[in-house]
């Protein structure tokens, strides 16, 4: 570890120098610097380690998506992104449900997809809903319900991790 944090400092020099050095020097020094020092996850000596090797695949689209910012916010931060993501979401969904046209969406993460559960729900079956959850569910699904109007989520033990859907009855 100190033999690599001299050669980073080394490369790069003042971190934060009183006059910058542009930045097709600044990005070239990051880049060669950050693959001269980096772990390469798909090395047998990495193995223990969680992440796995993105393809080059996989980078030269997360490099389209962090040019191009498509926020699936609304359509009009993100057309094409939004055409796209029906056109997908219907085809995934049409493999797990037999109906006419099914439909999905993509959520950014765990407490967006906790809270649009809920909010389909109440929508669904009305604001008086009874939300039961694990007491070692994430903090959003009590979050959620409050959010949303509907009366407190009630946390229940889940001694295994897992509720048993038998016992609520």
């Amino acid at each position: 570890p100190d033999a690599l944090a001299a050669r980073v400092a080394a490369a790069l020099g003042d971190v934060l120098p009183a006059k910058g050095y542009g930045d097709q020097e600044a990005l070239r020094t990051l880049v060669h610097t950050l693959a001269a020092g980096a772990a390469d996850p798909a090395d047998p000596l990495c193995a223990a380690h969680l992440h796995g090797p993105p393809l080059a695949v996989a980078a030269a689209a997360d490099l389209a998506a962090s040019a191009l910012n498509p926020s699936l916010d609304s359509w009009d931060q993100a057309p094409a992104a939004s055409a796209i993501e029906a056109l997908l979401t219907r085809a995934l969904a049409g493999e797990f449900y037999d109906t006419p046209r099914p439909d999905a969406l993509v959520t950014t993460g765990g407490t967006e997809a906790n809270q649009l559960a809920l909010l389909l729900a109440r929508e669904r079956h009305g604001p008086h809903l009874t939300v039961l959850h694990g007491a070692n569910a994430h903090h959003s699904v009590p979050r959620a319900a409050w959010l949303l109007g509907l009366p407190a989520a009630t946390p229940l033990p889940a001694p295994a991790g897992t509720l048993d859907p038998a016992r609520l009855a």
